[in-house]
């Protein structure tokens, strides 16, 4: 049997013993947050190939998220991305936040670019978006436990 530091079962979970760290009144919660540049990262319904690079990718990022928020152990799972202004391709991808489901959040964070960007292009826009989510983390009192870059 493994266990995490509060003494919990963990064994079938695919979660190292350890991992979850007690929040409150004994209970354990994880906060996931993922980092995904490339596409049009919106709530359902996500409309694929409306550019090039919205397509297998954003479904995986959101297929993963989706399921992580299903799980118990976890308090809320978190998609950061760019924000840009696109009404050409008729979304709203300005919006800072955008509830995707009860436990998952979309955060899209400003950078110097913005228009929507194609991802050849996105490595230009990383100081800038590391910056913001920095910046973003650091106004927090509840940090994710998690960070998974895309």
């Amino acid at each position: 049997m493994r266990l995490s530091r509060t003494g919990r079962n963990t064994a079938g979970t695919g979660a190292p013993a350890g991992l979850f760290r007690p929040r409150r009144e004994g209970f354990q919660i994880m906060h996931i947050l993922h980092i995904a540049l490339g596409g049009c990262l919106t709530a359902h319904p996500v409309r694929y190939g409306l550019t090039e690079d919205t397509g297998g990718h954003i479904a995986y990022v959101l297929g993963a998220a989706e399921a992580q928020a299903r799980r118990p152990e976890v308090s809320r799972v978190e998609i950061v991305t760019r924000a840009f202004d696109a009404p050409e391709l008729g979304l709203d991808c300005r919006r800072s936040k955008e509830w995707i489901g009860p436990k998952l959040l979309l955060t899209r964070l400003a950078t110097g670019a913005r228009g929507y960007l194609a991802k050849e292009a996105l490595e230009a826009e990383l100081p800038d978006l590391t910056e913001a989510l920095l910046v973003e983390l650091a106004g927090r009192s509840d940090r994710p436990d998690v960070i998974h870059a895309h």
